[in-house]
């Protein structure tokens, strides 16, 4: 857990010292207005959601796993319900893309 609190901290303070460099602007062929390094942003952001809803380090809660014990995988959702998709879309092999899409 404590390790998790100064991994944390470590991704806001890098935040901090790359502030100007993540801050650049860019146009683009449409003469817009683009963050430079838009996809590291969009990483960045997408740890502070994870962070945000506290499901970053969610392994890490030992409470999750008082009760019952932890599956060690997530074979029941392999085997469920994305089985059965493939099977839908094995069996009906002769329709169009657009009818797959809307099948599943």
């Amino acid at each position: 857990q404590e390790d998790a609190k100064i991994w944390i901290q470590r991704l806001f303070n890098w935040r901090v010292t790359f502030k100007e460099f993540l801050n650049e602007m860019t146009r683009d062929s449409n003469d817009n207005l683009r963050a430079t390094h838009e996809r590291l942003l969009k990483a960045y952001n997408s740890l502070v959601v994870l962070i945000n809803t506290e499901t970053i380090f969610r392994y890490l809660d030992e409470t999750l796993v008082l009760d019952k014990e932890c599956p060690r995988t997530n074979n029941p959702i392999e085997g469920g319900v994305n089985a059965q998709l493939r099977r839908l879309l094995r069996y009906h092999r002769g329709m169009s893309v657009e009818k797959r899409i809307k099948a599943v």
